[in-house]
């Protein structure tokens, strides 16, 4: 499998260079025709530089692509704005200034499996913005200013692994937010702003073993809270401000679903 490195660069005030890095995966071409296509999109990204006046459209592009976007000025992703990226892996999206994105703004991205926006002032989070991601494995949304999670966000995301969700301002995550996420093994809610876990939060994590909650305001844990995951190993609760605990409140997780018990690590 070739890999083509192509960056695209944008100049303002003749010396500020940001880009965007396309990593593409051609198995049908030859290396010469692979740096010519190298050569060919530099030359077309110096020329694109100079005379930019309308966005860079992706219809054209094939192959299995990795998009990366590290500090480039964009302020929205719109409703299907990579809707012909079919065969698109992974996106990135790192130290933008996103503040907007629109429902389905990644509808079509059929086979996207990681997606990571960090680093970005975006607060809103709808309901249908990861619409038909079936594929998408790991999923990184942290170091944004993500304040709520709306009931059904979650809900195409039934092959997720990995969420996270760290360094936002979430307060309370609604009861069912996670409920469709039946194969997420890890899961990152640190550095928040939460104060109260409802009870059934983490229903339907039936195969969650790491769940990380430091660093947030949480007061009291209610007897159901951790009712459903069975398969649990590691929970990380410290640097809260956990006064009262229920005396039920971690039995849920030393009983599985055959009766038996597992060990679980819990830091305070």
């Amino acid at each position: 499998m070739e890999n083509v490195v192509v960056s695209l660069f944008q100049v303002t005030n003749l010396s500020l260079f940001q880009g965007v890095m396309f990593v593409v995966h051609y198995s049908a071409l030859t290396r010469p025709l692979l740096i010519v296509f190298a050569v060919f999109y530099l030359l077309l990204a110096i020329i694109l530089a100079a005379t930019y006046t309308k966005p860079v459209h992706f219809s054209t592009l094939t192959g299995q692509l990795h998009l990366r976007f590290k500090n480039y000025p964009v302020n929205i992703l719109t409703d299907c704005a990579f809707a012909h990226l079919t065969k698109c892996k992974s996106m990135h999206f790192v130290s933008n200034n996103i503040s907007v994105i629109q429902p389905k703004a990644f509808s079509g991205l059929s086979s996207l499996k990681w997606l990571l926006i960090q680093k970005n002032p975006w607060s809103l989070l709808e309901t249908e913005v990861f619409k038909g991601l079936h594929r998408l494995y790991t999923l990184q949304l942290e170091r944004n200013k993500i304040k709520y999670l709306p009931l059904g966000v979650f809900d195409d995301l039934e092959a997720l692994n990995s969420l996270s969700l760290q360094n936002n301002k979430i307060t309370t995550p609604p009861s069912g937010v996670f409920r469709t996420l039946g194969k997420l093994q890890t899961l990152m809610l640190f550095d928040n702003k939460i104060t109260t876990l409802q009870s059934g939060i983490f229903l339907g994590l039936k195969s969650l073993t790491t769940l990380g909650l430091w660093s947030n305001k949480i007061t009291s844990l209610q007897n159901c809270v951790f009712y459903g995951l069975s398969s649990l190993k590691v929970l990380r609760l410290n640097h809260n401000r956990i006064t009262k605990l229920e005396w039920k409140v971690f039995q849920p997780l030393f009983q599985n679903s055959t009766g038996g018990y597992t060990g679980i690590s819990a830091g305070f």
